[in-house]
């Protein structure tokens, strides 16, 4: 008898296959946008420019805040895909199939709590210290890269969350491996913005500590329980 699966589940393959869609469409609508992210990213880091302001206007921020919102709904389907590998058969098959659906929402919102939560702190400390464009240039670097990984590995997940239990390896290892490179980017980028800033290499640290990584191990530990 074949065990039970939560990636199985036909609601939980059809709301992938809507990912696939929507994904798809982001890319055919949003070519040029797709296309200026890629360039703007290589020449900054070529040149070692900063993101200083949001390039062609309010168009590209909309192209932003569109991956963003696909990206936290594919945490969601990760979320459901590694929880399948961790909950015993007796209760995935006590589960209905709305339910699937329903963890991965609220994985996502979980997800976006996270980045209001940091959203918030780093505005805070911009308004008390009087840096909001040290801070502007900060949450544009994130959402840039965000949206970078997103591009970069959606594909991959797709596939990888449409692998039967137990499967899919190679996917997984692509992605760890382009999450890994965006982040090291990201990371490397924020540290030239402090370093250009004349910020302490103290409050890089604190900044990666307090924001970055604090609420994500406080979810990962409520989540444990």
């Amino acid at each position: 008898m074949q065990a039970p699966s939560l990636t199985g589940n036909p609601v939980f393959q059809s709301f992938v296959l809507l990912l696939a869609v929507t994904y798809a469409m982001l890319l055919y609508r949003n070519l040029g946008d797709m296309r200026l992210l890629l360039t703007r990213v290589s020449r900054d880091r070529a040149t070692g420019e900063r993101l200083t302001e949001d390039p062609g206007g309010s168009g590209f921020s909309r192209f932003l805040n569109i991956a963003t919102t696909i990206g936290m709904l594919f945490v969601g389907v990760m979320t459901v895909k590694y929880g399948d590998s961790l909950m015993p058969d007796y209760l995935i098959e006590t589960l209905p199939q709305g339910a699937v659906l329903a963890l991965c929402l609220l994985s996502t919102l979980a997800f976006a709590g996270v980045a209001v939560f940091q959203l918030a702190a780093v505005r805070l400390t911009g308004a008390v210290t009087l840096t909001q464009p040290f801070v502007s240039q900060l949450v544009l670097l994130k959402r840039t890269y965000f949206t970078l990984g997103v591009i970069v590995t959606s594909p991959f997940l797709l596939l990888f969350a449409l692998c039967p239990r137990g499967t899919g390896s190679a996917w997984f290892c692509i992605i760890v491996i382009g999450l890994l490179a965006t982040v090291i980017l990201y990371l490397k980028e924020v540290l030239n913005l402090f370093i250009s800033k004349k910020v302490s290499i103290l409050h890089w640290f604190l900044y990666l500590c307090i924001v970055e990584i604090f609420p994500f191990s406080l979810l990962w530990l409520l989540a444990a329980r």
